[in-house]
C-alpha cells in the first residue's frame, strides 16, 4: 500500500504491528521512489511497532528464491546449487507467484509453468511453493508495475511467508553498468527486510549473455526456460516478443539455440529489424551486439539490431527526458497528454499526413509544396525529416534544447536549428513555404511571431498556418476535453483537475489566441488570407452530394429496406432532386446509406454538419505574401 499512498498524497495507516527496522527503512525507501518519480510524494507512515521476537516462527531455516523460470531466477537459482559455501545459504523452496507477469486468470500458462517447475524442483532436491495474488487489479490503474511497483510486491509477498523464511532471494536482472531506477532495484530490494527476514538481491554481477551460457549447460534449464509475459494464446514462450527474440539471440551466441525446446530454432530477421525498443531494452541490445561474432548471420544480425536501435532511440529519449521529473516535461513544457505526444513524435505516419493534407490545401489554391521550407516549431524534427525524405529543402526551428537532442538521433540534427518564433535568425524572403501546425498558441508573443514568419517568407509564398481558436473552441486539443471559450486560467486549472489532468502547469504556456487577433495582425500586413475550411468544406460538400444523387437516383443502392422504401416514396411525389439531397443532408439518412462502423457513419455526419453550422476548433489558413505594389486584403 506504500506506493499507492505516495502517488496519491495520502498518509498510510496500519493497524497491525510493524516491523522496527521496516518502519526505519521506510524513510529511505520513500526517498528513493521520490527520487525516480516526483509524482511520487513522501507520506507519514502510521503504525504500531512490533516486539522483534513476534516475528519469529518455527520453519524459519527456510530459503526461498522467487521462481518464475525466467533466465534471472534460473541463473540465481542454479549459481546457488553449484556454488554455496555453507548448507545454511542452500536455497530450500521454489516460490512460484500467479498474478504477477502470468495474469490471475491465465490459468493454462501458469499450469504449464508449475509442471515444469516441478520438474526443476524434483531434479534439483527443492520444495515448491505456489502463491496466488490479484494485486495488480488493485495496483495497475495507480502506479507502473514494471518500472515502480513490482519489486515492492515481491517484498510484500516475502513478507507475507515471513513466519516461514528466514532469507528470500530477489533475483536481479541488470549489471552495476545499467543499473537504472526500476521497482527490483539491488538498493531497493534490501531495505525491504526485516529483523527476521532478510531480502537479497542476487545475480547483477553478470549480463544477459553470460547468464545464458551458464544456463546452457544444464539441461532441465533448456527445457523449461520461459521469459515471455506477453503470453499470447497461451503460448509459453511466444517468439515475437522483444524479450523472446532477444533470448533467443543470448541463446544463438551461446550456441545454445537449437538445445532450447521452448523458444523457434530460427530467428527472424525482420522481427528483430522492428523490435519495439525502450530505454531500457537497449542497454540489452548494446550487450548483444558487443557478442555478436563476424560471422554471416551474426552480421545480419547485427545490421538488424542497430536498425532496431535507429528506429528507437526517439521513443528512447522521450521516456528519459519523461522519466526525469514527474512533471512529464518535455522541451521545456510540460505535455498535457504524453500519450499523445509519443503517438505524433515517434510516428512517421502521421506526420505524412501532415505533409499530404498540407500538399492538398496548397493544390486547392494553385500552389505547390516545393522550394526551401520552414517548420515553425519542429519540435523533435521528424516532420522536418518526412518532408526532407519528400523532396522539400525543409529546415526546423524549437527552443527546447532536449528536443533537438532528440532530432539529431532522428537524423535531423544538421537541418533542425535553436530559435524562438519571435527572432528568427534568417534573411527576408528566405522561404516559399512556411508551416506552423498548432504552435502559435504556446509562443510568448503570437504577433511578433506572426510578423517575423511573414518577413522570411518570400512574395509569394505561402504561410500555412493552424491554430485553435480559443473565443470559439469547446474542445481543449491538448487535453481533449470540453472547454468553455476563453475561460480564465485560474479557472480552468481547476477545472482541468477536476477533469483528472493532473498537468497542469502546461496552461501557463497556452495564448488565448483568436481568429479576430490573429486577422487584425495581417490586415497589417501585406497579405492575402485563404480560409482553407471553406474549401475543404466545399471538396465534402461535392462528394457528399455525388454520393446522394447517386442513391437518390437509384434507391436500389440503399441496403436499408426503411430508407430504400421512403426514398421511393419521396421519388414518386415527384420532389426535385435539389430538395431530396438537402432532406438526406439535413436527416443524415446518408447514414443508412452506408454498411461501415458506427464511428466512421458519425464522422460523414459530422462532415455534412459543417455545411449549416459554423466552423468551430482549429483554424488553418493559407496567408500568401503579395508583392509590394499589390492590393492589401484578405
Amino acid at each position: 500500500m506504500l506506493l499507492p499512498a505516495m502517488k496519491v498524497g495520502e498518509p498510510l495507516q496500519v493497524t497491525i504491528p510493524v516491523s522496527q527496522k521496516l518502519l526505519r527503512s521506510t524513510r529511505i525507501i520513500q526517498a528513493l521512489y521520490h527520487d525516480w518519480d516526483r509524482t511520487l510524494s513522501e507520506v507519514p507512515i502510521r503504525a504500531p511497532v512490533r516486539s522483534p521476537e513476534s516475528s519469529l516462527g518455527d520453519t524459519q531455516s527456510n530459503v526461498g528464491i522467487f521462481f518464475s523460470l525466467g533466465m534471472d531466477s534460473f541463473y540465481s537459482l542454479l549459481k546457488n546449487f553449484t556454488t554455496r559455501s555453507t548448507d545454511q545459504d542452500e536455497i530450500t523452496h521454489l516460490i512460484f507467484l500467479h498474478g504477477f507477469d502470468i495474469h490471475y486468470g491465465n490459468a493454462p500458462v501458469f499450469g504449464d509453468l508449475l509442471t515444469n517447475g516441478a520438474k526443476v524442483a524434483k531434479i534439483l532436491g527443492k520444495k515448491t511453493l505456489q502463491v496466488a495474488t490479484n494485486l495488480r487489479d488493485f495496483s495497475d490503474p495507480l502506479v507502473d508495475w514494471g518500472r515502480l511497483y513490482h519489486g515492492a510486491a515481491l517484498a510484500s509477498f516475502g513478507l507475507a511467508l515471513e513466519r516461514g523464511f528466514k532469507t528470500i532471494y530477489i533475483a536481479g536482472g541488470h549489471q552495476p553498468r545499467h543499473i537504472h531506477p526500476w521497482g527490483s532495484h539491488p538498493l531497493l530490494d534490501p531495505l525491504w527486510s526485516t529483523e527476521s527476514l532478510r531480502f537479497v538481491s542476487e545475480g547483477c554481477e553478470i549480463g544477459r549473455v553470460e547468464k545464458t551460457r551458464f544456463l546452457a549447460q544444464f539441461p532441465i534449464a533448456m527445457d523449461t526456460l520461459r521469459v515471455c509475459w506477453l503470453n499470447p494464446s497461451n503460448e509459453y514462450n511466444c517468439g515475437r516478443c522483444e524479450k523472446c527474440i532477444r533470448t533467443m539471440i543470448c541463446l544463438h551466441i551461446a550456441g545454445a539455440l537449437q538445445k532450447c525446446k521452448t523458444f523457434p530454432q530460427q530467428i527472424s530477421i525482420d522481427s528483430v529489424r522492428n523490435l519495439p525498443l525502450t530505454w531500457i531494452e537497449r542497454a540489452f541490445i548494446q550487450d548483444l551486439l558487443d557478442n555478436l561474432t563476424s560471422s554471416d548471420l551474426d552480421l545480419t544480425l547485427t545490421s538488424a539490431l542497430r536498425q532496431a536501435l535507429s528506429r528507437g532511440a526517439l521513443q528512447a529519449k522521450l521516456e528519459s527526458e519523461l522519466r526525469k521529473t514527474g512533471t512529464r516535461r518535455v522541451g521545456g513544457v510540460v505535455a498535457a497528454n504524453d500519450e499523445a505526444f509519443f503517438d505524433q513524435n515517434k510516428n512517421d505516419d502521421y506526420h505524412a499526413s501532415v505533409l499530404a493534407s498540407i500538399k492538398s490545401d496548397l493544390e486547392r489554391i494553385g500552389c505547390s509544396a516545393e522550394g526551401s521550407m520552414l517548420d515553425l516549431g519542429c519540435g523533435c524534427g521528424t516532420f522536418v525529416k518526412v518532408c526532407r525524405d519528400n523532396g522539400l529543402d525543409a529546415i526546423g526551428i524549437d527552443p527546447g534544447e532536449d528536443l533537438l537532442e532528440i532530432a539529431k538521433l532522428k537524423h535531423a540534427g544538421n537541418y533542425v536549428i535553436r530559435a524562438v518564433g519571435e527572432f528568427l535568425p534568417f534573411k527576408e524572403g528566405s522561404f516559399g513555404l512556411i508551416a506552423a501546425s498548432n504552435v502559435l498558441e504556446h509562443v510568448q508573443n503570437p504577433q511578433l511571431t506572426l510578423r517575423e514568419s511573414f518577413r522570411i517568407l518570400k512574395p509569394g509564398g505561402i504561410f500555412w498556418l493552424s491554430f485553435p481558436d480559443y473565443s470559439t473552441c469547446f474542445h481543449e486539443p491538448h487535453y481533449r476535453i470540453f472547454w468553455i471559450p476563453m475561460m480564465p486560467k485560474r479557472i480552468a486549472k481547476l477545472y482541468v483537475r477536476m477533469r483528472g489532468r493532473t498537468n497542469t502547469k502546461y496552461l501557463d504556456s497556452i495564448q488565448y489566441v483568436t481568429q479576430r487577433t490573429v486577422r487584425n495582425t495581417f490586415d497589417t500586413l501585406n497579405a492575402r488570407v485563404i480560409d482553407l475550411r471553406k474549401l475543404r468544406a466545399n471538396d465534402i460538400r461535392m462528394h457528399a452530394r455525388a454520393y446522394c444523387l447517386e442513391r437518390i437516383r437509384s434507391p436500389d443502392k440503399i441496403e436499408t429496406r426503411t430508407w430504400r422504401r421512403t426514398m421511393t416514396f419521396l421519388r414518386w411525389l415527384r420532389l426535385s432532386d435539389r430538395i431530396l439531397c438537402r432532406l438526406c443532408e439535413l436527416s443524415c439518412l446518408v447514414l443508412s446509406f452506408r454498411k461501415t462502423p458506427l464511428r466512421e457513419n458519425i464522422s460523414v455526419m459530422l462532415s455534412f454538419m459543417k455545411e449549416f453550422l459554423p466552423a468551430k476548433g482549429n483554424i488553418v489558413w493559407a496567408i500568401e505574401k503579395q508583392p509590394r505594389d499589390a492590393h492589401i486584403g484578405g
